[in-house]
């Protein structure tokens, strides 16, 4: 079974239930990672931070610290999510939004990750960071 195969991405959930079933803990072979099936397995593996490091994984990635730095760097980033910073984004992510359905309208229909659901929050966080409209591409590569 190929877990990043483009049919699995589109549905993964039948095959996420036959992995509970079948090897709830498991191990693919092309990338080396471990992953877990069972809701009370990944609830422990994301809150036991003595059994389950992410010290494995790239030293700069927010997602791959441990506490207690991940919590220190998550505060920091939260202090530009607050319930004002995303009403006075509202109005731009409509804009947004309506660009990237409009795009895919003619077509009738549209990868809902790759045309929509990632394309949206990069858009999104590049204008928070500054980014010009025009160089929007240079922070999607």
């Amino acid at each position: 079974m190929d877990l990043f195969s483009p049919e699995l991405r589109r549905n993964p959930y039948p095959a996420y239930a036959h992995m509970r079933e079948a090897s709830p803990v498991f191990r693919e072979p092309t990338s080396g990672l471990w992953l877990v099936f069972g809701y009370a397995d990944v609830k422990r593996v994301l809150t036991d931070h003595q059994a389950f490091s992410s010290r494995a994984g790239p030293p700069v990635w927010m997602l791959f610290q441990d506490p207690p730095r991940h919590s220190r760097m998550r505060a920091l980033i939260a202090q530009a999510f607050t319930p004002g910073s995303i009403e006075a984004l509202e109005a731009g992510i409509r804009v947004l939004t309506r660009e990237l359905l409009d795009a895919k309208l003619p077509a009738g229909e549209m990868d809902f990750a790759a045309d929509f659901a990632v394309p949206l929050p990069r858009r999104v966080i590049g204008t928070m960071l500054g980014l010009p409209p025009e160089d929007a591409h240079l922070f999607e590569r």
